[in-house]
């Protein structure tokens, strides 16, 4: 590749990452439905046609922010986390420091969650979160029932699921908009741990 394709392709990740995180901002402030491919040209200072030909429009915002989530997500290095626990409490809260560390998590979640009742793209984005998301709080369940024979690792994984998953994230930021992030994830640790009884 020469300098200058080089340089062009830079130049357009740059201005694909200002788009999706121009969009964000809006999607988070506004909600997806009320954000307009105009208002993200706007504020990632672009023209429209670029918001589509770069980013790909809504579409390919929702698309990029699922797949930085993803990524974010598979940084974490699961079982060496759970090696190093050996109490469901430790379990709890690595689980819960977790979800509160991985960049970009309750934004975008807060985005997929708002829009998803309305908006089949973000819906579809929420399922495939979802669907990678899921198996991993289950992983922290079946680490409950290797450390206590007595845990049924179905119903930890329920229970750690309705503490960490979408849900409840999306209620804490709604019912304590003034709570910061840490604030939440303790609150919602001590009764995913109080719940489980171990």
């Amino acid at each position: 590749m020469s300098t200058t394709e080089e340089r062009r392709r830079r130049r357009a990740e740059r201005t694909r990452r200002e788009i999706v995180e121009a969009a964000a901002v809006l999607f988070e402030r506004h909600g997806l439905m009320r954000t307009t491919v105009e208002q993200i040209a706007e504020h990632a200072d672009v023209s429209p046609a670029t918001v589509y030909s770069v980013a790909g429009g809504k579409a390919g915002v929702l698309t990029a922010l699922v797949d930085e989530f993803h990524a974010g997500a598979q940084e974490v290095e699961v079982e060496e986390i759970l090696a190093r626990c050996t109490s469901t409490a430790e379990i709890v809260s690595v689980l819960g420091e977790t979800c509160a560390s991985v960049p970009t998590y309750h934004r975008t979640l807060h985005i997929f969650f708002s829009a998803a009742p309305h908006d089949e793209l973000a819906g579809g984005a929420l399922d495939r979160a979802t669907g990678w998301f899921r198996p991993i709080v289950r992983r922290f369940a079946e680490r409950v029932a290797e450390l206590d024979p007595a845990a049924d690792a179905a119903a930890v994984a329920d229970v750690l699921w309705f503490f960490f998953g979408w849900g409840a994230w999306e209620n804490m930021l709604l019912d304590h908009p003034d709570w910061p992030l840490e604030q939440r994830r303790d609150w919602l640790v001590a009764y995913a741990t109080a719940a489980l009884g171990r």
